[in-house]
């Protein structure tokens, strides 16, 4: 890709055409733009123009049934490309889109969840066993990839007798201090245990 915007092909090598007829929340699919794709497809002037005329080819290729909306960085919704590569630049406000709700998100085994510590076994997610993963999607409980993890989040800080605050201690290990001043660790099981009683399993 020209104009310093890097490749729009995912590291996992591409994308699976599953995603081109299925979303959370309406018929497009989004694609999240990389923080140095995001600053070269915000460039001034004919430069800037011919960079954002090249990713929409590209995404256009990537997405060749349906084309797709193009999310920023920071997850606002700011363009849709049609399959034909024809490019629609949206004005704000912009739509913030749920990262979870992107197509090029990593799969389970690149995804960085896999080195969250996990107190259980004293070391990152990815110690555990394939099979209990997969039990819980393979995603650590609190990725942000994973659609409940933002619900997990609020629920948690809606603990009884105040609020969550999250620090991380002098081991490297992040723990949760109830406002009143007692910390809990904050431990996958609980985590899980919320997510199911937030999707119902």
């Amino acid at each position: 890709m020209s104009g310093g915007g890097g490749p729009l092909v995912p590291p996992n090598g591409g994308m699976s055409h599953s995603h081109q007829t299925t979303n959370l929340h309406n018929s497009y699919t989004y694609h999240k733009l990389t923080e140095k794709q995001d600053r070269a497809w915000r460039l001034p002037g004919p430069l800037g123009v011919d960079v954002r005329r090249k990713m929409a080819a590209q995404l256009a290729r990537m997405y060749p049934q349906n084309g797709c909306a193009v999310c920023s960085a920071t997850m606002k919704l700011i363009a849709h490309v049609t399959p034909r590569a024809e490019l629609r630049l949206l004005t704000a406000p912009f739509k913030v889109i749920p990262i979870s709700a992107i197509a090029n998100k990593p799969t389970v085994n690149d995804c960085p969840c896999l080195e969250f510590w996990d107190p259980e076994v004293k070391g990152p997610w990815r110690k555990r066993s394939d099979g209990e993963r997969s039990r819980h999607g393979g995603h650590h409980p609190m990725c942000q990839y994973k659609p409940s993890a933002a619900l997990v989040h609020a629920e948690l800080f809606r603990a009884k007798n105040g609020g969550v605050v999250l620090e991380t201690n002098k081991a490297g290990i992040v723990e949760a201090r109830r406002d009143r001043g007692r910390k809990v660790r904050v431990r996958p099981d609980l985590m899980l245990q919320v997510e199911r009683k937030i999707v119902g399993g």
